[in-house]
């Protein structure tokens, strides 16, 4: 399976976007299937305006919130009840702390706290 990524991604109607690919294929994907209806991607389901403002971001369709899909996930209509199947727990949520620190949420519940000395100083909530 050859690696395919995103060069735009305009919004359509409803879940609806119209992709161009690197190898010059356009397509119309409803993503609908791909907004599970949790985390970052229930605001999308949730929120058209937050939905419409996706952009492309290294070949990846990306949203303010956090939420992206996987250009592979799309380009290969890939079933997105088993694309995550046996995968590690995904990140659905960040929150920066204080000191450095870094919480994320899990997909599963879980939740960790980290420092980052490779954070800057502007991803830094203030204390």
């Amino acid at each position: 399976m050859n690696s395919v990524r995103i060069t735009s991604a305009e919004p359509l109607q409803d879940h609806e976007v119209r992709f161009t690919f690197t190898d010059g294929e356009v397509r119309v994907i409803d993503l609908d299937p791909y907004l599970r209806p949790r985390g970052v991607f229930q605001a999308l389901r949730e929120d058209p305006a937050l939905f419409r403002s996706m952009a492309v971001d290294g070949g990846t369709i990306v949203w303010p919130n956090g939420a992206d899909l996987d250009p592979d996930v799309l380009y290969y209509g890939l079933d997105p009840d088993d694309w995550n199947e046996g995968a590690s727990p995904r990140v659905v949520d960040v929150e920066f702390l204080a000191d450095k620190k870094v919480r994320y949420t899990y997909d599963d519940g879980e939740k960790s706290v980290v420092r980052g000395k490779f954070l800057s100083d502007s991803h830094r909530a203030s204390a």
